[in-house]
């Protein structure tokens, strides 16, 4: 799509918060006048997608676009030509999907859970996932920005599957030779 779009990938459970994220893009969309934007969210066509569905039946393929399914190559692509990944979760261990959106360059919308901001420190914009005004604001602030000018996959290089898995074989080893 050439139009600007906002994405999601993950799971549609009630704890990652998908349904405020919806309703704070369709405020977005009203208050900021913000008619080309797209909402992406890309996850399993479960019990919960199904739900979210029914809910907003009347903007689905309008706004809202569910993808299920999808390859690889089409995800990768959602990623770089996205405005931003958005992750409105409640509770989180890691949120891998934030590190595949910056191996992209692909800027974030996280909420400001204190797991994220120990990771991925000043990397996302954080936002307050009960308040929808805070998100609004946020999600405005970053459709504002013209291209995407920081490298992330830079800064996010030190979790490296591979590198990580050597480090992790060094100490045993270490450990081992004691």
């Amino acid at each position: 799509t050439k139009r600007p779009y906002f994405l999601y990938v993950g799971n549609f459970y009630p704890h990652k918060n998908v349904e405020f994220a919806i309703e704070g893009f369709l405020e977005f969309v009203e208050k900021f006048s913000e008619k080309d934007f797209y909402f992406y969210l890309v996850g399993p066509d479960d019990f919960f997608a199904k739900r979210l569905k029914k809910k907003y039946e009347n903007v689905i393929g309008e706004k809202i676009i569910f993808l299920h399914r999808i390859s690889r190559q089409e995800l990768k692509f959602l990623y770089k030509k996205a405005k931003a990944l958005i992750h409105p979760s409640l509770a989180e261990g890691f949120g891998l999907t934030l590190l595949e959106a910056f191996y992209f360059n692909t800027p974030v919308l996280a909420s400001n859970l204190e797991v994220f901001k120990e990771i991925y420190g000043d990397l996302p914009l954080y936002f307050d996932p009960r308040s929808k005004e805070d998100f609004v604001e946020k999600l405005n602030l970053i459709s504002k920005r013209l291209k995407k000018k920081r490298n992330f996959r830079k800064e996010v290089e030190k979790y490296n599957f591979l590198k990580t898995a050597k480090e992790t074989m060094r100490l045993y080893e270490f450990s081992i030779m004691k």
